[in-house]
């Protein structure tokens, strides 16, 4: 070996001690055995080395030979590059550490391609994959160290694969003719990225109890993985920085992160790439013909391609190389740069960027910008240019807010649809009063103006029909007849008045009970959300989904409320408004079908959500009257308190005085189930429940009725009642009503000593419900049925009857029974029932054996076990008798 050979060069410059298995990205690099390069090439701090160290490691104890050469600026002299490679691959033994040629002094005398050819000759006597390292390739780059890489490749067996890691993508190699024939694989800084995982891996130790629970999610998203950033996040730790501390400080302008972006990045860029940077930073996405706007004679794309090509923390956006966005860390650090550099003017750069975004149909950034400048006429503009409250429907509320919190109410008369979008984030806040009132000073303005075009009056029709919604004000027919006349009059592009004109008449014909209608107007206007590009579908699927609950279409509402679900958790997140709105509506079919800890789950996710967010008075009665049910069957009383005073709180706060009536009446309701007779029973006087205008209210205060009926003994005349009313249900399509009235029929029938018409009755509610799973009718009245419904029983085992209707029953039977033995606290504990169950089945006794002993048919001991296994979270016997046992529950 010469002696002026530096033999650390030959060896990684990085200790394996602490480090994170990367065993996803050692995958990723096993693709080299299938070519003949493998390119690793991201900015600094990305662990190129480290990475590419680790793996090598794995790759000896595989006994792989690896030879490693750290390259540096000296190195760009080709004969000194190729003594280096030599004496690596002899080191590393290849070719069995004999045969492989070892570079002198008198090897000078001869030609590069002489040498080169050399080191071919050595790799060719080399059995079985072998891997050459050259790291930090981009500091010894020249044309004739470059040139001699590229003959290796070409020239050399398929069992030597080269391995480089470069700050910058290396294009002066053939890497193109290397990508066609599938012989390249590069590793980038998205897969050098640590992964949430792999950040808690990295961090794990060091973090002490946070109060932010998805920490490593937020790091890894504020950092976008970047290894030196964790580093960092890792070091102030060992310091004593707490992990929330470290979200609240981490970022560009943090000085640990701003000299490592100082030092190894932005000196060793030109002047007039500097200037690019920074007067672009401002920027969300950025592309050349932006960049030269911002920055005056300068190849903008120019610029953008070096940076890209250099690996300078520059992403592209799209496969084109149209758009470029830079790394959030690096940005911060550009925007402190320019707000501290004497020359700047930022808000000159943002009106700048407003401009040239306006100029090419880019609205959203346009207003952005326009805002960051402080110039409010230009935002006004943007916003009326581009229809005002449609902007906001469109998903921007928020930058909508911003401008309009610019804007005093002189200047916005200017500015109709602007003003109008200011009547809508009133509603959307449940601040009705000061809608009606802009709304009406609106039309004092526009209505008397001859000038004023009709699709302008219309939209003020829209918004009026959106306050009674919102408001809950009674839905008229002229209400209605408005709306859809004005469906002929809006022209056929502007999609956002058509879908919400669309979604209001769809609530609008479920609350009358024009079901199919509410269904065709609903589809109509998902169509015209979709043509807009809006996600706001979303509210069809809520109102299309009560329209089926309320017609005992529990399968379809569910489905309709998920698919509003799982389009408001994809686009909007988890923690979302409308999600929110969804687990509501979810919570209410969990609770028909008496799947009760799921009703919870869904409820605990939701309610205190709704009460701040943009909601309706549907929402709040499927949320607040659910939960009422919920710790009533319980028999949490001061939950079930809470609950009420929390719903009535809502009713003032958001002036939907019929929620808190809504409330009253079924705690009034509710109550009345535990009275015995009549002596107990409230003096309360309800009105006519005929000449209530309110569907819901009608309903409530009718069942009301014939309680007091069935605790007052009157139980012809309840039967009569209930049977006048069911018919009406039944007429109407209101049929989960109907549900609850039949049963309640059944009741007084059987109460009366009618027991062949109790069972009609009962049959007629039990064939309305048994495909659709409805339950809680049944179970919520069990007391009351309990004796019809074992009169059922008995005689549908006396004759050969339907499977399905017959496992519904005992599922019926069992869960009413499990119900009066006084609901589980916990959802995970058995009921006494179900532990009796287990206790036979750790006996050996089979499912017919057990129904003998208890007894019960033995459907209900299935539906037992069924209950049994999805609460001890098994799926067999043997698992559940293991659990009992462990856990010592019988």
């Amino acid at each position: 070996m010469p002696e002026w050979v530096i033999r650390s060069k030959l060896q990684p410059p990085i200790r394996l001690r602490n480090l994170v298995s990367r065993a996803r990205l050692f995958e990723r690099l096993e693709d080299a055995f299938d070519a003949r390069l493998a390119l690793v090439h991201a900015p600094a701090g990305y662990g190129k080395s480290t990475c590419l160290a680790q793996w090598r490691s794995t790759l000896l104890d595989r006994n792989i030979p690896v030879a490693w050469l750290s390259l540096d600026e000296h190195d760009a002299d080709l004969f000194q590059f190729q003594t280096y490679v030599s004496e690596a691959c002899s080191e590393a033994g290849f070719a069995g550490g004999r045969d492989f040629p070892r570079i002198s002094e008198e090897y000078s005398m001869l030609s590069g391609s002489e040498i080169s050819a050399a080191l071919v000759t050595g790799f060719n006597k080399c059995n079985g994959a072998h891997v050459l390292v050259l790291d930090d390739f981009h500091r010894a780059q020249s044309a004739e160290v470059t040139q001699c890489v590229d003959y290796l490749l070409g020239a050399s067996s398929a069992n030597i694969h080269i391995v480089i890691s470069s700050r910058e993508l290396t294009s002066k190699l053939s890497l193109a003719d290397l990508r066609i024939h599938d012989e390249l694989v590069e590793v980038t800084q998205e897969d050098l990225r640590f992964s949430a995982d792999e950040v808690r891996t990295y961090l794990d130790y060091w973090v002490d109890a946070p109060d932010t629970p998805n920490w490593p999610d937020e790091l890894h998203e504020r950092t976008e993985g970047w290894p030196v950033a964790l580093q960092t996040v890792r070091r102030w730790a060992s310091e004593g920085t707490t992990i929330d501390q470290t979200l609240s400080q981490l970022s560009g302008r943090t000085s640990d992160l701003a000299d490592y972006f100082l030092e190894q990045v932005f000196e060793s860029l030109s002047d007039e790439a500097r200037e690019f940077l920074l007067k672009t930073s401002i920027l969300e996405r950025v592309n050349g013909d932006l960049g030269s706007a911002l920055c005056e004679n300068v190849d903008g794309w120019e610029i953008l391609q070096s940076l890209d090509h250099k690996d300078m923390f520059v992403q592209s956006l799209d496969r084109q190389r149209t758009w470029y966005r830079y790394h959030r860390l690096f940005s911060e650090f550009l925007q402190e740069r320019l707000r501290r550099s004497p020359e700047a003017k930022v808000e000159e750069l943002h009106d700048l960027a407003s401009t040239w975004f306006r100029e090419h149909g880019h609205t959203s950034e346009a207003v952005q910008h326009a805002i960051a400048s402080g110039n409010v006429k230009a935002c006004a503009e943007l916003l009326e240019e581009h229809g005002g409250w449609h902007y906001a429907l469109r998903g921007h509320v928020a930058v909508v807010q911003s401008v309009l919190s610019k804007i005093d109410d002189d200047e916005l008369q200017k500015y109709p649809r602007l003003w109008i979008a200011k009547i809508y984030l009133a509603i959307r806040l449940g601040k009705m009063e000061i809608g009606e009132a802009e709304i009406a000073r609106f039309e004092q303005v526009y209505a008397a103006d001859e000038s004023t075009d009709l699709a302008l009056m219309g939209e003020a029709k829209v918004m009026k029909a959106t306050i009674r919604v919102y408001g809950d004000k009674p839905v008229t027919k002229e209400t209605i007849a408005g709306l859809e006349g004005l469906g002929e009059t809006i022209p056929s592009d502007n999609n956002v008045l058509h879908a919400t004109r669309c979604n209001l008449l769809c609530a609008m014909y479920r609350d009358v009970g024009r079901f199919d209608d509410c269904m065709a107007i609903g589809d109509q206007a998902i169509s015209h959300y979709r043509a807009m590009g809006s996600l706001y579908e979303t509210f069809i699927y809520f109102h299309e989904g009560l329209a089926c609950l309320r017609q005992a279409r529990l399968r379809d509402a569910e489905a309709l409320y998920k698919e509003g679900f799982d389009i408001a958790v994809e686009n909007f997140g988890d923690d979302s408004d409308l999600a929110a709105i969804a687990r509501a509506y979810l919570a209410e079919v969990s609770y028909e079908k008496n799947r009760l800890h799921k009703a919870r789950q869904y409820l605990q996710a939701s309610v205190r959500h709704i009460e701040k967010a943009d909601a309706w008075i549907d929402v709040y009665f499927a949320a607040y009257l659910t939960q009422m049910k919920l710790t009533w069957a319980s028999g949490d009383e001061q939950q079930f308190d809470r609950t009420v005073t929390r719903a009535k709180s809502t009713a003032i706060n958001r002036d939907l005085g019929r929620l808190g009536d809504i409330v009253e009446l079924q705690r009034l309701e509710l109550s009345l189930r535990r009275v015995a007779d009549e002596d107990e029973r409230p003096a309360v006087a309800l009105p006519n429940h005929r000449r209530s205008s309110d569907e819901i209210s009608r309903q409530f205060m009718a069942r009301i009725k014939a309680r007091q009926l069935l605790i007052a003994g009157e139980y012809k005349q309840a039967s009569r009642f209930l049977e006048q009313e069911a018919g009406s249900a039944r007429s109407e399509r209101q049929i989960h009503y109907f549900i609850s009235l039949a049963v309640l029929l059944a009741a007084s029938r059987w109460l009366a000593g009618e027991t062949d018409a109790a069972v009609r009755a009962f049959e007629s509610a039990l064939s309305a419900s048994i495909f659709e799973g409805i339950k809680r009718p049944f179970i919520d009245e069990g007391e009351l049925v309990k004796g019809v419904i074992r009169e059922v029983s008995q005689t549908t085992a006396n004759r050969r009857g339907n499977r399905l209707r017959d496992a519904f029953i005992a599922e019926l039977i069992a869960e009413i029974d499990a119900s009066g033995e006084g609901e589980q606290k916990e959802d995970h504990l058995l009921s006494p029932r179900e532990r009796e169950v287990l206790r036979y089945v750790m006996q050996g006794q089979s499912n017919r054996e057990i129904a003998e002993a208890m007894p019960l048919s033995v459907n209900t001991v299935k539906f037992h076990l069924k209950n049994i296994f999805d609460k001890l979270g098994v799926s067999s016997r043997k698992d559940a008798v293991s659990v009992a046992i462990r856990e010592r529950l019988v």
